[in-house]
């Protein structure tokens, strides 16, 4: 089908330039004539020479052949006739980052700084999140977005601009209404999105506040480790622990969580279970801070793996030839306008 309308609009650019070409040409043509009935009706054949002396029968030709091949060449430069084609490959050398955000409702608690008292664990997760990405090179980067389930929210692209769109997109409003996070299947879908990349050079950057209410924890961390996976888990929260605020229609904050008895729930940073999480499969743990210790460590994590080339593509060039016929129609047009005017 492609092909099919390939031909067509090749068809339809020959038809055109044809149009195009007959208009000018015969604009050309009427004009020489015009100028040769403007020249009898003033002076007779004999008496042309007399009265234009600078007029010759050849010189009107040529002006006229002259401006009819600049015409030609014309449309020949649009037609952009090929003389045929090369093939060039490109690569691109990186690694796959798969960033793995936790967006269950704890992370909307404000235990990040005193003196902004709105800041979120969210929030902060997305800015350390931009962090990486600016410290890092050309990798390959996706994001997979987790509560009580896990969805990919960005597929692997080498993009970062499209990366950090999808990551400024996240508000409050993508927080699961659901209770409960369940690490364990944000690294099932983990491990499925990087087993269909062929390169080896897999890296999980997970941020959460380590709250877990998975089922079964081994499963996803022993099919990490044996396809050589490495994970960093970046930690945000405290340990102290702070209420989990609830919000309006509007985005205001209007309460906070309470239990059966009236209490209200405080989320707490387990950095005991990140720890375990990422000692059994050899990756690391970090606490988030604020600046730039831990995305130097994530960033460090990152570049232990070997470089790989991911994405070969073959680019087919065309050897153009349009600026052969440009510049032998600008020849023309030239000669044609000296001739008018010097000759």
């Amino acid at each position: 089908m492609m092909h099919l309308v390939s031909k067509i609009d090749v068809q339809n650019s020959f038809l055109a330039i044809g149009f195009i070409f007959f208009i000018l040409f015969g604009f050309v043509i009427q004009h020489f004539f015009w100028k040769s009935r403007i020249m009898s009706i003033l002076a007779s054949h004999r008496n042309v020479g007399i009265m234009f002396p600078n007029y010759s029968l050849l010189k009107h030709y040529a002006e006229v052949v002259s401006i009819s091949l600049g015409i030609i060449f014309l449309c020949l430069s649009a037609l952009r006739i090929s003389t045929g084609e090369q093939k060039m490959s490109f690569s691109q050398e990186g690694r796959n980052v798969l960033f793995i955000l936790d967006v269950s409702r704890s992370m909307l608690a404000t235990d990040i700084s005193s003196a902004n008292p709105s800041f979120s664990r969210l929030d902060f997760a997305r800015l350390k999140i931009r962090s990486i990405i600016e410290a890092l090179g050309p990798e390959r980067v996706g994001l997979i977005l987790f509560a009580d389930k896990p969805f990919l929210q960005c597929p692997f692209t080498r993009d970062f601009k499209i990366f950090l769109s999808f990551l400024d997109s996240l508000d409050q409003s993508v927080v699961s209404k659901e209770s409960g996070t369940d690490l364990n299947s944000a690294l099932e879908l983990a491990h499925k999105t990087l087993s269909k990349s062929n390169s080896s050079s897999k890296v999980v950057i997970l941020i959460t506040d380590g709250e877990d209410f998975s089922k079964e924890k081994q499963n996803p961390y022993k099919k990490m480790q044996n396809d050589n996976v490495s994970i960093f888990a970046l930690g945000v929260g405290s340990e102290a622990g702070a209420p989990i605020p609830i919000f309006d229609n509007l985005n205001r904050i209007v309460g906070h969580e309470k239990n059966d008895k009236n209490e209200f729930v405080l989320t707490k940073l387990d950095a005991k279970n990140l720890n375990n999480l990422t000692s059994e499969i050899g990756g690391e743990f970090c606490r988030a801070a604020f600046g730039e210790s831990d995305v130097l460590k994530a960033k460090s994590m990152v570049e232990k793996k070997e470089r790989q080339s991911f994405d070969d593509r073959v680019f087919t060039i065309k050897n153009e030839t349009y600026h052969y016929f440009a510049f032998l129609s600008f020849i023309f047009f030239v000669v044609g306008q000296i001739i008018q005017v010097f000759v």
